[in-house]
């Protein structure tokens, strides 16, 4: 787990209330922004508790695109996309489960799989290790429907991506979705 660590040591009347909780809850995710994670400890007879707090990077969510086994993707076609040229470039299931299985060796979580891609998440870091490349969050501007305004960010590969040797054989591309802008 990558991100921001900080030890804190409490100890008197107040530290005993935070054991109590952090025992119940060795591990606790807290909205997805930091896991804390407890030990408790003595100095000097006096009872200590050590909080350690790793600040967890925000989810990403990509698309991958798979190949076939013969190495053909649906980014191959030069013909419009039909449900009859479309069949050409069906990923059988015993291929999109290979690929499913490397992705997760690597770390990332499959959300949903289909006959030409995947949707996976993982958090900035491993995108930017495992694909050779820098994110840069970009946020955009939304209208809701009562005019009012939004924000949403997502991610970008600043430089190509490079999908790894391993990965080869089941994936054609990866790309990052913009969040799409709705009219009324």
């Amino acid at each position: 787990m990558s991100g921001k660590t900080d030890w804190f040591v409490l100890q008197g009347p107040v530290s005993l209330i935070i054991i109590l909780v952090f025992l119940l809850m060795p591990k606790t995710n807290f909205a997805g922004h930091c896991t804390a994670m407890s030990k408790s400890f003595s100095i000097n007879n006096v009872k200590c508790l050590q909080l350690r707090y790793i600040k967890m990077e925000e989810t990403i969510i990509a698309n991958v695109v798979l190949r076939a086994k013969d190495g053909s993707s649906i980014l191959d076609t030069e013909e419009p996309i039909t449900s009859k040229t479309a069949v050409k470039y069906k990923v059988d299931d015993e291929h999109i489960r290979a690929a499913i299985q490397r992705l997760s060796a690597y770390g990332f979580n499959v959300q949903s799989a289909g006959p030409y891609s995947l949707s996976l998440t993982g958090n900035k870091g491993l995108f930017e290790r495992v694909f050779h490349t820098k994110l840069r969050p970009r946020s955009v501007k939304l209208t809701k429907p009562d005019d009012s305004v939004a924000s949403r960010t997502f991610y970008e590969a600043q430089e190509p991506i490079i999908i790894p040797e391993d990965l080869l054989p089941y994936i054609a591309d990866v790309t990052f979705p913009v969040p799409p802008e709705f009219f009324h």
